[in-house]
């Protein structure tokens, strides 16, 4: 069995941690700063928020090392989950993972799609925003649903391909995967986790373009702090959306390696770790360009609820909201 090299052992469990804490502390400023008036957008993020929690917690628990082996793929568990002793929930936990790190880039997309629809219409209310999210969500969960039902090698089919083709001895380690990539749900898992990078990219280029024109047009309808607001979100979007360019470094590596162009322990491990990063990151974004946000942490009034008379800037367009 190989064992991990330290160094990515402390990586993994900072990125980790930080992505742990970082949205806990996220969802503790939109339910204490948040003005009723933005309600609909805090939706959005702590849906983000939400998703970025489990997987980073399900990340934590297994610190998956990745192994392409021809037309398989296999996965060993080098983290708490594999002192369950227990294939299958590793199994279905790496499902969980990796249906966060796909669903990401996609939520980006819709908020950006969010910042572009309150500029042109009336705000929704906070109701159609989770139904939105729910219907968003659905497909996701479906697909790899389906991958945390399929069947799992053998495990001694598993350590007799990977010993032969790449040299492994990885006996006493927790090891899964599928024996081959066109299994349909796993051919179907990989392409949800593979497209949107490059796909919803696209979009959320198209998407920015458009409210940065929108932006400029609203010179005389749009106060001078709205517009900046806007554009502060805007920033924190497109940080957040560069973050996935992170995430498609590994996407590149499983490719390379499933071409068996290239292989070791280190990439192996560090082609899930790239969603790490984002995941610590995120959240520090968000507190970072989301003023009010921010304003708590510096000013160490993260648990009280915010009672300033100052200007509030609103998430949203000043177009009206329309409840009927």
């Amino acid at each position: 069995m190989i064992y991990p090299w330290l160094p990515l052992v402390l990586i993994h469990c900072f990125m980790c941690a930080s992505s742990f804490v970082g949205n806990l502390l996220l969802m503790v400023l939109i339910i204490f700063h948040t003005p009723p008036s933005n309600r609909s957008y805090s939706v959005l993020i702590i849906s983000l928020s939400l998703l970025e929690l489990v997987t980073s917690t399900s990340s934590f628990l297994l610190f998956q090392r990745l192994i392409p082996c021809g037309l398989s793929v296999f996965m060993v568990t080098s983290g708490p989950a594999a002192l369950f002793h227990s294939r299958r929930f590793c199994f279905v936990l790496y499902a969980v993972m990796m249906h966060g790190h796909s669903h990401y880039i996609c939520m980006m997309a819709l908020l950006f799609g969010f910042r572009y629809y309150v500029l042109v219409k009336p705000t929704p209310r906070s109701k159609s925003v989770i139904l939105v999210c729910f219907l968003y969500y659905v497909p996701t969960v479906l697909v790899f649903g389906l991958a945390a039902g399929s069947d799992i090698t053998p495990e001694k089919e598993i350590l007799e391909k990977v010993n032969i083709t790449l040299g492994y001895d990885l006996r006493g380690g927790m090891v899964t995967g599928y024996f081959s990539v066109f299994e349909p749900r796993l051919a179907l898992a990989i392409f949800w986790v593979t497209a949107p990078s490059g796909t919803f990219a696209w979009l959320i280029i198209f998407i920015g373009g458009k409210i940065h024109r929108k932006l400029k047009e609203s010179t005389h309808s749009m106060s001078e702090s709205t517009r900046s607001m806007h554009r502060e979100l805007m920033q924190a979007l497109s940080v957040q959306a560069s973050l996935s360019v992170i995430f498609a470094s590994g996407v590149v590596t499983y490719v390379l390696m499933q071409l068996n162009l290239v292989h070791g322990p280190v990439i192996e491990y560090s082609t899930h770790m790239a969603g790490e990063i984002c995941l610590a990151a995120s959240p520090i974004v968000t507190i970072y360009y989301v003023r009010s946000y921010r304003r708590a942490v510096t000013t160490c009034s993260i648990c009280r609820r915010r009672v300033s008379v100052a200007p509030q800037y609103r998430f949203d367009s000043e177009i009206p909201s329309f409840h009927p």
